[in-house]
């Protein structure tokens, strides 16, 4: 896909793993928007769903909860193919 201008959206997101007696909640009801050319910067504790969370937005990981929307559509929707092409265009850069 080719997009000049681009929006990138969490509605909702949300991520739980099963295990023990209760599941996870690594990321809970996250809503944000992202438009081409801006910067977000997600800090927290070990532990705090941040790795969770970029991954979800970078569609590498399917959300429990809620959708990641690129210009309105639904990127879990889009073949994985599209959706590494999608990645080419943006970056994560973490730091510890």
């Amino acid at each position: 896909m080719d997009h000049q201008e681009w929006t990138l959206q969490c509605e909702d997101l949300s991520k739980e793993y099963q295990g023990g007696q209760a599941p996870c909640r690594a990321v809970r009801e996250v809503n944000l928007t992202l438009h081409k050319g801006e910067f977000l910067m997600v800090m927290g504790k070990s532990g705090a769903g941040k790795s969770t969370l970029i991954r979800m937005m970078d569609g590498l990981l399917s959300p429990t909860k809620g959708r990641v929307l690129f210009d309105g559509e639904n990127i879990f929707d889009f073949s994985e193919k599209d959706r590494s092409g999608d990645r080419e265009r943006s970056a994560f850069i973490c730091r510890s």
